[in-house]
């Protein structure tokens, strides 16, 4: 977490956005102060989706869903995910208390 302001994060296991889509499965959801590291493991097809808040309006002002996952990719005409060996399936996620200028 960077910044000198609170926000809220979500992070959920899924594929559906927004993050809070009844579908996925949370695994984040709350207000984080600067210097905080969260971390949580999820399981199935190694995507999550992500969404924070900004600060002034951090209670507000939420980001776009994002879509992150690991080396994996799907392929939607045989319906199977294809994952590479990985030795590390972390997904990082950097967030700031206000937007990129």
């Amino acid at each position: 977490m960077l910044g000198p302001d609170p926000v809220r994060v979500r992070v959920a296991n899924g594929v559906n956005m927004p993050c809070d889509s009844i579908d996925d499965h949370a695994l984040i959801n709350g207000r984080f102060g600067a210097g905080q590291v969260i971390r949580t493991t999820a399981l199935g097809d190694g995507c999550i989706c992500f969404q924070q808040t900004y600060a002034p309006l951090s209670d507000s002002d939420w980001s776009l869903a994002t879509h992150r996952c690991t080396a994996c990719s799907y392929n939607p005409y045989t319906r199977v995910w294809l994952c590479p060996p990985n030795t590390d399936p972390t997904i990082r996620i950097q967030v700031a208390s206000s937007r990129a200028k």
